[in-house]
């Protein structure tokens, strides 16, 4: 029995220059989220398993990087255990906070009902208490996002919690960092300024879903009113602040896209590339999505069809000469909070989830992913249904079991598969493409090594 095989986690490109008498073939390892330029003949090598013909050097970073691996090794097993070893010896601590229930936009995919909820100083009091009950000797850092609603509209409740946070962190020897997802309506130059200053939010999200002429038919205020304008202009506003470079801010503009704006969002990423935004921000392609129950996917693209329509996109804003992160997905231990236990999400009600999609979301009323409440004692606690996902993998109904993309992807969306929705990400339909735009823009932050040995 030979002591080594292929990792059954391996994506292999096509030749990248059949022209060669050497060419060569981009293997990309999903469970150590690396790729590997290899010469074709030590591909066939691997492929017949003829191991021993591959120099040792080779060899010795193709286990390191589990392009191969031991021929007894159970490698389901081996994710799932490291991802939980990973989590349960994390060194951050990662918190949504939800300060508000009020949005000024009704967008036309949205879940949420929105009332003009804030948090109590009682439950700010309580959630404090919490978090801090969570802080262990491992800890590092602490995390948090702001979400909503719109947070800024609870600016007030941020502008209360952040110092006793920073507190927080500064008394047991944490690094702090905050982060926002806005809709940038209300990220005036006052707002931006304090939020980026004295409150040490960092980072921001905010969506816009084309020009003019499909944004503000999407995401307009709750009277009909248009938004477009007001957000680019705060967005150029707050790139062009002092404070942005000062503070190592960065913006990404996420677009929901669905076949009604596909088109649109190339005139999107043309019109930000003349407004001098190329070095400040980054963009984040998603399709629109179901949520909760509200049908908001009935006129998204299939799968396949968004990943080679996001290809499109991501080469487009490369011309362009913006920066577009992760073409290949790195190793993912921990699929998104709800596997972390300690991860949590807090709404204006005093509610507690492990999702940030559940809040002010109807259908997820009285259920178990609304598993606790900050007045309650925790052994009246539900079971969130979530919590579990890595170990129950092996006999869910998902086929995250068999995919080759598990190390990288880690499921998607447990609450989707829960609800019986595949949650595949797009990488998983255009991988291929990626790894080719890898090696075409020599770029190396994913790639392991360059191997060219030919013997």
């Amino acid at each position: 029995m030979k002591a080594y095989k292929l990792s059954y986690y391996l994506v292999v490109t096509d030749l990248l220059d059949e022209a060669s008498d050497t060419p060569n073939r981009m293997v990309y390892a999903t469970r150590s989220g690396k790729a590997l330029i290899i010469k074709d003949n030590i591909y066939q090598l691997l492929v017949a398993g003829d191991f021993d013909k591959v120099p040792m050097e080779m060899m010795t970073s193709l286990l390191a990087n589990h392009v191969i691996v031991r021929s007894s090794e159970d490698e389901l097993t081996s994710i799932l255990e490291e991802n939980e070893i990973e989590i349960d010896n994390g060194d951050s601590l990662g918190y949504t906070i939800q300060p508000g229930a009020n949005c000024q936009l009704g967008c036309d995919y949205c879940g949420q009902e929105h009332t003009e909820k804030t948090m109590s100083d009682e439950h700010q009091e309580k959630m404090l208490l919490r978090i801090e009950s969570m802080i262990e000797p491992r800890h590092k850092g602490l995390s948090i996002t702001w979400y909503g609603g719109e947070p800024i509209l609870a600016l007030k409740q941020i502008r209360a919690l952040t110092p006793r946070l920073k507190a927080m962190a500064k008394k047991h020897g944490l690094t702090y960092f905050a982060d926002m997802i806005t809709n940038g309506l209300g990220l005036k130059t006052r707002v931006f300024e304090e939020l980026a200053g004295e409150l040490d939010v960092s980072h921001f999200q905010i969506t816009l879903d084309g020009t003019a002429k499909e944004h503000d038919q999407r995401r307009i205020t709750k009277k009909g009113g248009n938004t477009f304008d007001t957000i680019v202009k705060n967005i150029v506003k707050a790139t062009n602040n002092p404070i942005y470079q000062e503070k190592g801010c960065s913006i990404v503009i996420r677009c929901n896209i669905n076949n009604s704006n596909k088109e649109d969002i190339r005139n999107l990423v043309w019109y930000l590339a003349s407004l001098d935004l190329k070095d400040k921000i980054t963009f984040d392609f998603q399709p629109v999505t179901d949520w909760g129950d509200n049908e908001a996917s009935d006129n998204s693209m299939s799968k396949e069809e968004f990943g080679a329509y996001e290809i499109e996109r991501m080469i487009e804003v490369i011309q362009l000469g913006f920066t577009y992160n992760n073409f290949i997905p790195t190793r993912n231990h921990a699929v998104c909070m709800v596997v972390d236990e300690k991860s949590e999400v807090f709404d204006a009600y005093g509610n507690i989830y492990s999702c940030w999609e559940v809040p002010y979301t109807p259908v997820y009323e009285g259920s178990d992913f609304q598993y606790g409440h900050l007045d309650k004692d925790p052994s009246e606690f539900r079971k969130d249904p979530m919590r579990d996902w890595n170990s129950s993998i092996p006999t869910n109904d998902s086929w995250c079991k068999s995919c080759k993309f598990l190390p990288v992807c880690g499921g998607g969306c447990p609450k989707k598969w829960l609800e019986k929705t595949p949650a595949c990400p797009s990488f998983k339909f255009n991988i291929e493409d990626r790894l080719v735009l890898e090696y075409l823009t020599n770029r190396t932050n994913n790639v392991a090594q360059l191997l060219t040995e030919t013997s």
